[in-house]
C-alpha cells in the first residue's frame, strides 16, 4: 500500500508545520523506528547573506554530540532543495515567549529557576565550543504543563508551568551569524 505522506529526507510531515523565525516546524517521526520526533525546516534566505549554507552544516555536525537535560537533542541535519532541515527530539511544552503572553510576567523564583536551568545548558554548550547566539523566551521551552481553566481566544486551553518543569533551550548551533545591528 502506497504512502502518500509527503516527506522531508525520509521524514514524513505528520501535520500542515507550525511558523517559526526562520521557517516550519513538523511532527513527524523515525522513518524505522517509528519514534516521534520535530522536523524544522529553515528557509535558505534565512541564514543568507550573514553566513554561507556550509556553515550550517559545521554547525550542526558540531551540535549533535552535545547532550543535556537543558538542552533540545539535536538528531539529523541537511538540506532539502534550497533549504534546510533539522530533526530534534519532540518538545511537549511551550515557549517562554507563549507562556508570557498567555500568563502574563513569570514569578521571580519561577523566572530564575528557568534562567538558572538555560544557563546550565549554555555552559555545557560552550565547553564543547558553540555558541548558541539567540538565547530569548522564544527558544526556552518549558514542560510539563498543566491546564488552566482559562482559554485562549481560539478555544485552546491555557497551560501553566508545573512546579517539576524543567526548561528546554532549542536551536542550539543553529543560529546564523548575523552582523550587528
Amino acid at each position: 500500500m502506497p504512502n502518500d505522506e509527503p516527506t522531508i529526507a525520509g521524514y514524513p510531515l505528520l501535520d500542515d508545520g507550525t511558523p517559526f523565525p526562520g521557517g516550519l516546524a513538523y511532527t513527524t517521526r523515525h522513518p524505522q523506528l517509528g519514534t516521534p520526533l520535530t522536523l524544522r525546516r529553515y528557509r535558505s534566505d534565512w541564514f543568507l547573506p550573514a553566513e554561507s549554507l556550509d556553515g550550517f552544516q559545521s554547525k550542526a555536525q558540531r551540535a549533535v554530540p552535545v547532550r543535556d537535560t537543558h538542552l533540545a537533542t539535536l538528531l539529523d541535519a541537511g538540506f532539502v532543495g534550497s533549504d534546510v532541515y533539522v530533526v530534534v527530539e519532540p518538545l511537549n511544552g511551550e515557549s517562554l515567549d507563549r507562556l508570557v503572553k498567555d500568563i502574563g510576567p513569570m514569578l521571580t523564583f519561577m523566572a530564575c529557576e528557568f534562567t538558572r536551568q538555560a544557563a546550565l545548558g549554555l555552559a555545557v554548550a560552550h565547553e564543547a565550543g558553540i555558541v548558541h547566539g539567540d538565547v530569548a523566551p522564544a527558544n526556552l521551552v518549558v514542560s510539563p504543563l498543566h491546564d488552566t481553566n482559562r482559554q485562549r481566544d481560539d478555544g485552546t486551553t491555557i497551560q501553566r508551568p508545573s512546579p517539576d518543569a524543567l526548561t528546554k533551550l532549542t536551536g542550539l548551533g543553529l543560529v546564523p551569524a548575523r552582523p550587528g545591528g
